[in-house]
C-alpha cells in the first residue's frame, strides 16, 4: 500500500513536471514565432526604406512619404505582390532568374548602377519614414496612388490612370 502511494506521488510529480515542460515548450515556440514575425517586419521596413532612399532621396519629407505610400498601396492591390519586398523587387526576370535591365517596377532596382547606401543621413531618414508608413497606415498624401513618374518624363501608361497629385518632382496616379 505504501509503495502504491509513493508510486502515485511520483506519477503526480512526473505529470506536473511534464506539464511544466510542455508549457515551457509552448512559451519558447510562441517567442520564436514572435521573433520570426518581428524579423519579417524589419525586413519589409528595410525594403521600403531602400526604395525610399533610391527613389526619393533628394525629395522633401512629404515626397519620400508619398513614394513609401505608393509601395504600400501596391501591396494592397491584387495586381502586385503582397509584400513590400515583393513589390520593391518586382521585375521581369531573365532565364537565370535575374532582373532584366530597365524592366523593373522601380528603376533603381535594375538600372545596372550600384545599390549601395552611401548617404547615411538620407538612409536614416528613409528608415524613419519607412517605419512610420509601415506601421501607421493613416495619412496617404498620394490619395491611393499606385503609380508615379518624374515630372521630366511622359510614360505611355499615364493615360490609363487618374492623376491624383504632384509632390516635388513626382506625379502620382491611381
Amino acid at each position: 500500500m505504501k509503495t502504491l502511494k509513493i508510486l502515485s506521488a511520483v506519477m503526480s510529480v512526473s505529470t506536473i513536471v511534464l506539464a511544466g515542460y510542455a508549457a515551457y515548450a509552448q512559451v519558447i515556440e510562441h517567442k520564436e514565432k514572435e521573433k520570426e514575425i518581428f524579423l519579417e517586419k524589419q525586413k519589409q521596413i528595410e525594403c521600403l526604406a531602400t526604395n525610399i532612399y533610391h527613389e526619393a532621396r533628394s525629395e522633401s519629407t512629404i515626397g519620400k512619404i508619398a513614394v513609401a505610400w505608393v509601395t504600400v498601396n501596391r501591396v494592397n492591390t491584387e495586381r502586385y505582390p503582397d509584400t513590400v519586398c515583393g513589390v520593391v523587387h518586382d521585375a521581369v526576370l531573365d532565364s537565370k532568374g535575374n532582373p532584366k535591365r530597365h524592366q523593373c517596377q522601380f528603376s533603381w532596382y535594375c538600372d545596372g548602377k550600384s545599390d549601395d547606401i552611401k548617404n547615411k543621413d538620407a538612409w536614416y531618414e528613409a528608415v524613419q519614414i519607412a517605419t512610420l508608413v509601415y506601421y501607421s497606415k493613416r495619412f496617404d498624401p498620394t490619395e491611393g496612388a499606385i503609380m508615379y513618374h518624374a515630372t521630366y518624363v511622359s510614360p505611355n501608361w499615364k493615360s490609363d490612370f487618374e492623376k491624383t497629385v504632384r509632390i516635388d518632382e513626382h506625379i502620382f496616379y491611381k
